[in-house]
This record gives structure tokens, C-alpha cells and sequence, in this order.
């Protein structure tokens, strides 16, 4: 359709100067026609002279409004021919662009097959690996709970070790703290001057004042916490007795 129309513009152009030839000359015979009927008849001379000149103006503003059409319709068909040259130029631009994405859109889809292929070997890689775990969970749990009762006695016993070495060290640090403070008011007795009692001993350096310290006597709960204790150091490792499926004691 574009290029029909193209053709027939470009045809009007070529023929345009025989067309208003061809006008002007048709209307110059009916014209002539018209006159050499009307000067037939003598009396009607005057008539025919007038009429002639109105239809000479007649067809003068015919042949102005044919000629103004034509240049209009010429300008029309000029704007309708760019119009066309600019279409055409979009439509292969559009052609071009969608021969670009249906390539695109291959790509894409080899892609996303690739992708899809990969993402499935994955999935099932990962639902084995999961199984395989999952029979391991089980095994595992099942070890556990065979060797809980097993060791059930010897977590006991190893808590009640536990909870005496605790007393018996917090005893212990009872114990040394009083030592402290004891041996720390000797020494403030043995470094102030002898008031009443003569003079004091001078202590030499690197000797040891000659005071006698009364022996601390070990109570009967400080004796069970010792034996408590010493038991607790003679006991063999946590490690060594409570196995890898036992889980911690508190407290550890």
C-alpha cells in the first residue's frame, strides 16, 4: 500500500504541468463552445458578452481554487511520502529489535535450561546428602540412648566427686585466707618496738622469726572435705570415663 501510494505520487508530480494543461485547454473549448453559441444570435450579443466575462471569471477563480488544490494536495502527498519514508525507517528499526530478541530470548532460555538442569542434579544432591544424615542422626541417636543407661551410675558418681572437690577447695581457700590474716598480724607484732617486754629479737635478713605458731587443728567436716578432695584428685579424668556419646555434667 505505501509504495502504490509513493508510485502515484510520484506520477501526479511528473503529469501535474499536464494536468492544468489539459484543464485549462478543456476549459477554453466549452468556453469557446459557449461564446460561438451565444454570438450566433446577434441580438443577444451584449447578453452573451456579459456572460462570457462572468464565466471567463468563473472559470478564472475555478482554475485559481484548482491550482490552490492542486499546491495543497501536492504538500499533502510531499508530507504523506515523509511520513511514509519515516515509517518504513521505524518498521525496520522494530524488525530489527525483535530479531535482537528473539536471540536474547533464546540465550535466555538455553540459560535457564542449564540453570534448571543444574539446580535439579543439586536438589539431588542435596536430598541424598540429607538421608545419608539423616541415617546418621539415627545411628547416632540410637548409640545414645543404648550407652545413657550404661553410664547413668558412673555420671553420678563423678557429680558427687565433683560437688566435694568443690567444698573442699572453697574450705581450702577459707583456710589460707585465715592463715593470712594470721600471719599478717604476727608480722605487725614482731615489727613494733618492744615496749614492756625488753628488747626484741632482731630478725637477720633472709631468717625467719622465731615465733611459734600454734598448730591448726583440722576440723572434722575441714577432714572430710580433705578426704573428699583427695579423692577427687586420685579419680581418673573426666575425659577417660565419660564417653564421647555421653553429654556434659553441669557444672563442668
Amino acid at each position: 500500500m505505501g509504495e502504490l501510494i509513493h508510485d502515484l505520487f510520484y506520477i501526479l508530480l511528473d503529469n501535474l504541468g499536464l494536468i492544468i494543461l489539459v484543464l485549462c485547454v478543456t476549459s477554453g473549448v466549452a468556453l469557446g463552445m459557449f461564446v460561438w453559441s451565444r454570438s450566433r444570435d446577434k441580438k443577444d450579443k451584449d447578453r452573451e458578452v456579459s456572460t462570457y466575462a462572468e464565466a471567463l471569471r468563473d472559470v478564472t477563480a475555478a482554475l485559481n481554487t484548482t491550482t490552490t488544490a492542486l499546491s495543497n494536495t501536492q504538500d499533502k502527498l510531499r508530507e504523506v511520502h515523509d511520513t511514509n519514508i519515516i515509517l518504513h525507517d521505524l518498521l525496520a528499526t522494530a524488525r530489527q529489535q525483535m530479531k535482537e530478541s528473539e536471540e536474547t530470548n533464546k540465550q535466555l532460555k538455553s540459560a535457564l535450561d542449564a540453570e534448571r538442569d543444574q539446580s535439579k542434579t543439586t536438589t539431588d544432591q542435596l536430598q541424598s546428602e540429607i538421608n545419608r544424615l539423616n541415617e546418621v542422626v539415627s545411628q547416632l541417636q540410637q548409640q545414645i540412648d543404648n550407652g545413657q543407661v550404661a553410664h547413668l551410675e558412673e555420671v553420678n558418681r563423678l557429680e558427687k566427686l565433683l560437688r566435694a572437690s568443690e567444698t573442699a577447695r572453697l574450705k581450702a581457700e577459707r583456710d589460707l585466707r585465715d592463715l593470712r590474716t594470721d600471719f599478717q598480724s604476727l608480722r605487725e607484732q614482731l615489727s613494733r618496738p618492744a615496749a614492756e617486754g625488753g628488747p626484741c629479737e632482731e630478725v637477720q635478713p633472709g631468717q625467719e622469726p622465731s615465733v611459734e605458731v600454734e598448730k591448726v587443728t583440722e576440723t572434722p567436716l575441714a577432714a572430710t572435705a580433705n578426704e573428699g578432695a583427695n579423692e577427687a584428685v586420685v579419680s581418673p579424668p573426666l575425659e577417660s570415663v565419660i564417653p564421647e556419646s555421653v553429654p556434659a555434667v553441669p557444672g563442668e
